[in-house]
């Protein structure tokens, strides 16, 4: 059986890092894999085994005027439905990330092949309510199967469709470690992500700035891994706030590990998130989490007071304390990496690996 993922790039992002995971372990366990990318030819940011075949679809992301918008749209929509009828009836169509779903689906009408989608944020991500609206309608009508991150996602979606929704969480990118010990002379704390609006940054530089004026003699550093339009934004922000010796901009890395490794304590500051990877592969290095309760994912990683603290979305007064309390006490700080260790082994790769086939509807 070959399974063949539609996605819209191998670049840098969450959903991306899901799919080599998934690829690749799908090629240990003699699948035959294939990625079909619609984005002009680049390199994978993560590893992808030299088993999986990559085809790339080279489609034209720059903005154009309406007349041109609209060819680009129905050339898409015209070879995603050519590849679409090259993969055999009895193999697996699995669609990553809202956009691309929509158009898979579409393609996919009369051509008696079954897509199955994933979901890799929360039902309300997707800022246009009519994209959302017709995107949501071909799950319900078209798809064969949709996957999402999170029960309380599920909720969202009608009750009478939700026999087709299949909750299916991440894997974790990284092997499950031990329990960390924390760096009583200089505290680092980590984040990773985008450095978009939805990730929250600037909320985090303001929380660093207040911990750093409440705690004048607090040693410590933040590593900020990853890029995006807002990276100048953040960078000068954080000379306005005079925390350029303290924070440290790494740009994009493609193995953290080390970076979990190497710090001791994870922030996630972000307005909304889907189920992100980030917490569980912090979590499986023995990361205590400090985190706000957005929607979703940080309340389905964290057990709050036991693998780390789960503030009230927006309260900085809290989160500040949260950061200073489990700087200074290692009991608690042992405490909660063990529980870390423990929470998050339910998202090795081979327990996903599982809901994956059934997923896909796969007989052993």
């Amino acid at each position: 059986m070959k399974l063949v993922f539609f996605t819209e790039s191998l670049k840098s992002g969450g959903a991306e890092r899901v799919l080599s995971v998934i690829a690749n372990h799908m090629v240990k366990k003699k699948f035959d894999v294939k990625i079909i990318v619609c984005d002009k030819e680049h390199d994978s940011f993560f590893y992808i085994d030299d088993e999986v075949e990559i085809k790339f679809l080279g489609f034209n992301y720059e903005k154009k005027n309406a007349i041109q918008f609209i060819k680009e749209q129905v050339r898409r929509y015209v070879v995603i439905r050519k590849e679409l009828k090259e993969i055999g009836k009895d193999d697996r169509i699995i669609s990553f990330l809202s956009h691309t779903n929509f158009r898979v689906n579409m393609a996919s009408l009369f051509t008696g092949r079954k897509v199955y989608c994933c979901e890799h944020n929360n039902y309300f991500a997707d800022k246009s309510r009519i994209f959302n609206f017709f995107k949501v309608l071909s799950y319900y009508f078209i798809a064969e199967k949709l996957s999402v991150l999170t029960s309380r996602d599920l909720n969202n979606y009608l009750y009478k469709f939700q026999r087709k929704i299949v909750v299916l969480p991440n894997p974790l990118g990284v092997n499950i470690g031990k329990p960390k010990l924390k760096n009583n002379d200089v505290i680092s704390f980590l984040a990773i992500g985008r450095l978009t609006e939805q990730k929250g940054f600037e909320r985090l530089l303001n929380i660093v700035y207040l911990y750093k004026n409440k705690y004048v003699d607090q040693s410590f550093r933040l590593i900020i891994a990853g890029d995006g339009i807002l990276r100048e934004k953040l960078e000068n922000l954080s000379l306005s706030l005079k925390l350029n010796e303290e924070i440290s901009f790494v740009g994009n890395i493609n193995d953290v590990e080390d970076l979990y490794i190497n710090s001791d304590i994870y922030l996630m500051t972000s307005l909304w998130e889907g189920l992100p990877m980030v917490l569980g592969e912090a979590m499986a290095n023995g990361m205590p989490i400090i985190s706000y309760d957005c929607p979703t994912g940080p309340r389905e990683f964290i057990a709050n007071n036991k693998s780390g603290f789960l503030i009230e979305d927006d309260n900085e007064t809290l989160f500040v304390e949260a950061m200073y309390k489990l700087s200074n006490d290692d009991d608690l700080y042992s405490y909660m990496s063990k529980n870390a260790i423990s929470k998050i082994k339910k998202n090795s790769i081979n327990n996903i690996y599982e809901k994956w086939i059934s997923f896909l509807d796969i007989k052993k």
